[in-house]
């Protein structure tokens, strides 16, 4: 993907997992693959709050690196502990939770 290439014209798919789970009676939303997240009081927040910070990070990291998610690091191991004790995994794609050419996994933590 070439510097400077406008979003919309990206075709490359990322796959990304995102932990969802409840904390101290907030949703929490954590990339694993990009250390990228955010929490609200409601699942609907949630997904409004993670998608304009997803947007963010991907026009941030395209102007400054050239390429989406670059100069992110992945998330602490204590989200990958998580992941891997899941209650569930959902496949979402296409979906609300999907930018441009983005595949997100959730994983549920009960």
């Amino acid at each position: 993907m070439a510097k400077g290439k406008p979003m919309t014209e990206m075709t490359d798919t990322i796959r990304v997992r995102v932990l969802v789970f409840k904390d101290d009676g907030l949703w929490v939303a954590q990339c694993l693959e990009y250390d990228i997240g955010a929490q609200a009081a409601n699942l609907d927040t949630l997904h409004d709050r993670m998608m304009v910070v997803f947007k963010a990070e991907l026009k941030e990291s395209v102007e400054r690196h050239g390429k989406p998610f670059a100069g992110i690091d992945k998330a602490p191991e204590r989200f990958h502990k998580m992941w891997g004790h899941r209650a569930r995994s959902v496949e979402v794609s296409p979906s609300a939770w999907v930018i441009n050419a983005m595949n997100v996994n959730l994983g549920l933590v009960a």
